[in-house]
This record gives structure tokens, C-alpha cells and sequence, in this order.
């Protein structure tokens, strides 16, 4: 059975008085309606200033003082005199129904935050920029009492480099877990997985460590359970956070899972900076990923504000879903950056691949026709990034009342929208990377258009659509017959 932690007020200066010493919040405060040392709507009202978090239940007849009796809405629960046997009840399913809404709330909270950290490192021209971006979101998102960011080369330690800096030692994990077991971080090193304290054990505080002081300022004993979240790509751990709560259940379940995709996100980001260095021809870096990051990011985006207000788990879902395919873009795409994306061919419905592509972009005033379909072989994945990135295109240049068809060729298919067009003597430098008309545009969707088809071995054209917008045309296509389609 659930405990909760519950102060009777007896009297109302009596209850203030242990509100005040207490050293943590209570979970809710009990009241008589009728108190013989304050009026109810003080005594309330200085419980919300000394511990807003605990509920306030009010118990016995209504007050006779007008402001008093008003006060009773102020109240989380209101039980009439008479009826005291119902009380612990009242307060049990009052607390247990809070104790949900707060883990709803948190859930909402790290999620949105997981997004925004998805967003801010995609933008990230360097690691610091990822690592301060990573740290000042997760402490800003309020769920955490300690954030650190540790980077590990995976052979000689440990280095925090956000909020202090120095290297994070035995010395250190062990003041940071409190006697607990300190190979928590090393475990979550081995196994790339989120890795936490069993249970809460007593922990120093940071608050007075500085850039050129220590890590730990010797300050006094708190009670916290600490996870170390893995920055993980391509089998490496890029790097680490340390979080510490005291809230109980922590780093269970939805929150375990969502720290564990950023985890996954903030190491996709480290790993394509990496890769960006490595590939001169990239020239933005992660600037670059931005823009292939915008799509699925919207979507998160929006359904998180869908989830604020409707709380439904299907919204969540949605956001998992963007993000996975966020991940799967910078796995497919930015791995060699300076190369073609490898294949995985096998027959697919061009219809289907282009209503896949139409929903990632998701604006509603736009339209899309696809004026007929075939059956071609083709990385699915890739060829519905194409497709997204041609429709993308559409949107950015052709306003948001665009219309864009799609359709068949002999050998292929086209793309192509009623917009503004390409003129003629810009059309071999539109798959150039970094060519952008657009004021914000990064300049590499259509470059990609073109490493996937270079990949498959198509060709690749551009030209006027019927009503003088961009046509795309992808020719060299192997197309599939129903039966070749039915024996693959």
C-alpha cells in the first residue's frame, strides 16, 4: 500500500510551526475547518507559500466568516462534518490520484525536453555546444537536482566538462553515489544502457563547486538515486550525463526508456559531428542534419503539444516514432557522409512510399496527387526520404498551398509541384550541397535526392512542371511485374 506522509493541523500556528522545521515538503496537510488560533483562509494560505506542493483537505462544518467559507475552494478536498470515518479514504485516493497526474506531468516534461534536446544539438556546430545545450535543458526541465555531463574516451576515465570540469574519479563516484556501488557509470559504459543507484543513498551536494574549484565542495548528505545515461552511436559511447533526484521511482519504466532516447539522439548528434569532421565536403557539420532533422522534429513537436493538452498515451507514441526515424535518417545518411547511402533493395509500391513521405512532412493546407503508381525496387527507407525531401522542397519554395503529383515514367517516376519553378541556369547546381535559395535553407535535401538515386544507379533530371513548377524526374528505374512482385 501506497504511504504517505500527512500533517494534522490541531492548531493552525502549531501546524506552520512544523511545516517550517520540517525538512521536506508533506505530502498533505489535514485541517479542522474551524481553527482557534487562525482563520482558515490564512492558514491556508500560508500552507500554499511554506509547502505548495502538499494537497490540503478541510474537515467539519462550513465556516461562518464569509472570506473563511470562500477559502473552502482553495482546498484540494472538503469533508463535511459527519462524515470523518470517510477521511483517510478521502485522503488516500486524493494522494494516489495526484501521485499519478505528477508522474503524467513528469513523463510530458521529459519528453518535451527530449525533443528540445533533439532540436538544439541538430543546430550544435560543435561538441561544447551539444554538451552545455544537453546540461542547461535537462536542468532546466526542473526533474533533476544534479545534471553532469562526462566524457569518456573509453580507456583512461572520466572527465566532467558541464557544469565544472576535472576528471571524475574513484574518489568522486563514490562521494556521488554516497557509499553506494560506483560502478554504476562503468555499467552503463559496458552495456550502453541507462544504469542507476538501486534506491536512494546519500549523495554530497555541488551547489558551491565552480569551474577552478572541486567537483565536491564537501557540502552536507543528501538521500538521491543517480543514473548515468550513455551518449550512444554505432557502438561507441560518445559520452555521458549523470542525473540525481530524490524523487521516489525514479529512472523507472517511461522515464528510463526516455532518457534512453536521448541518450540515443544526443549520440547521434556527437557521432555525425564526428563524421562531419571527417568529410571536408560536408562544410556545416551537424547544420547539415538540421535540416534532414526538421520533418520528423516537426511532428514531435506538435504532438507534444497535443499531449499537454489531451494527456493521451497515443501522442507519446507519436513522438517515439519521429524520433526513431530521426535516428534512422542520421544512421543511414550521415554514417559516411561523404559517400552514397548503401541499399537494401526489394519491391516497392510507389503510392505507399509517397503517402509515407507525404505524412512525414505533415502540412495540412499543402495537397498531394499521386496521378498513378508502379511497383519498383528500391531501399524503402531511402526511396521514402527521397519523396520527403522532394516534397519538402515543394512546400519551402512553392508557398503552403502548394500542389504536389507524383507519377509514372517509362522507366521511372517524376515529382513535381505548381510553384514557382527552377529557372533554366540553375538547374545542374540544385544538387549541389549547400545550394539554397531559401533565407534559412541549409542547402542539402535535394543533395540527398541525388546521393539516394546515384546510390540505386538512377539518373536524375530536373525540368518545368505543366503549370511552370519544379518537375523531378528519376529515370533508370527497374520496375516490377505483379508476378516477379508475388515470387520476390
Amino acid at each position: 500500500m501506497d504511504q504517505f506522509d500527512v500533517v494534522v493541523a490541531e492548531g493552525g500556528l502549531d501546524a506552520m510551526k512544523r511545516l517550517s522545521t520540517e525538512p521536506v515538503a508533506p505530502d498533505c496537510v489535514v485541517t479542522e475547518s474551524r481553527l482557534r488560533d487562525l482563520p482558515l483562509d490564512a492558514f491556508l494560505a500560508r500552507v500554499e507559500r511554506s509547502a505548495p506542493t502538499a494537497a490540503t483537505v478541510v474537515v467539519g462544518a462550513p465556516p461562518t466568516d464569509t472570506d473563511a467559507a470562500a477559502a473552502l475552494v482553495d482546498a484540494d478536498a472538503y469533508v463535511p462534518d459527519g462524515r470523518e470515518s470517510r477521511l483517510a479514504d478521502r485522503v488516500r485516493r486524493l494522494l494516489g490520484d495526484r501521485r499519478v497526474d505528477l508522474a503524467i506531468d513528469e513523463h510530458e516534461r521529459l519528453a518535451r525536453t527530449v525533443a528540445s534536446v533533439a532540436v538544439d544539438v541538430a543546430r550544435a556546430p560543435d561538441r561544447a555546444t551539444v554538451e552545455r545545450g544537453v546540461h542547461d535543458r535537462l536542468v532546466e526541465g526542473g526533474a533533476y537536482r544534479h545534471v553532469w555531463i562526462v566524457r569518456t574516451d573509453g580507456e583512461s576515465g572520466l572527465d566532467v566538462s558541464v557544469p565544472v570540469s576535472g576528471p571524475l574519479g574513484e574518489e568522486e563516484l563514490t562521494d556521488l553515489v554516497g557509499g553506494g556501488d560506483p560502478t554504476f557509470v562503468s555499467r552503463a559504459v559496458e552495456s550502453g544502457r541507462v544504469v542507476s543507484t538501486d534506491g536512494h543513498v546519500p549523495t554530497r551536494s555541488t551547489a558551491g563547486a565552480t569551474v577552478a574549484g572541486p567537483i565536491y565542495d564537501g557540502g552536507e548528505m543528501q538521500r538521491l538515486s543517480t543514473a548515468a545515461v550513455p551518449f550512444v552511436h554505432d557502438g561507441h559511447i560518445r559520452g555521458l550525463s549523470l542525473l540525481s533526484t530524490a524523487r521516489d521511482d525514479a529512472f523507472e519504466g517511461a522515464e528510463r526508456a526516455l532518457l534512453a532516447d536521448l541518450g540515443l539522439v544526443v549520440g547521434h548528434a556527437l557521432g555525425a559531428l564526428v563524421g562531419a569532421g571527417a568529410h571536408p565536403d560536408v562544410g556545416k557539420g551537424m547544420e547539415n542534419l538540421a535540416h534532414e532533422l526538421r520533418n520528423p522534429l516537426g511532428i514531435a513537436s506538435s504532438h507534444l503539444e497535443i499531449a499537454r493538452e489531451d494527456g493521451e498515451d497515443s501522442s507519446f507514441d507519436t513522438v517515439e516514432s519521429a524520433l526513431a526515424r530521426m535516428a534512422d535518417t542520421v544512421d543511414r545518411l550521415t554514417e559516411n557522409v561523404g559517400g552514397e547511402p548503401s541499399i537494401d533493395a526489394a519491391p516497392e509500391a510507389l503510392e505507399a512510399a509517397a503517402e509515407a513521405a507525404w505524412a512525414s512532412v505533415e502540412d495540412s493546407a499543402a495537397s498531394l496527387d499521386v496521378v498513378d503508381s508502379t511497383v519498383l525496387r528500391a531501399d524503402d527507407a531511402l526511396l521514402v526520404r527521397l519523396l520527403s525531401n522532394l516534397f519538402q522542397n515543394a512546400l519551402e519554395h512553392g508557398g503552403e498551398h502548394v500542389t504536389v503529383r507524383v507519377g509514372t515514367l517509362a522507366d521511372g517516376f517524376y515529382v513535381e509541384d505548381d510553384g514557382p519553378g527552377i529557372p533554366p541556369g540553375e538547374r545542374e547546381t540544385v544538387f549541389e550541397r549547400g545550394y539554397s535559395t531559401s533565407n534559412d535553407g541549409l542547402g542539402i535535401g535535394l543533395s540527398i535526392v541525388r546521393d539516394v538515386t546515384t546510390a540505386h544507379g538512377w539518373s536524375l533530371s530536373v525540368t518545368e512542371s505543366r503549370d511552370g513548377g519544379a518537375r523531378f524526374e528519376v529515370t533508370g528505374v527497374e520496375q516490377v511485374s505483379d508476378d516477379s512482385e508475388e515470387n520476390a
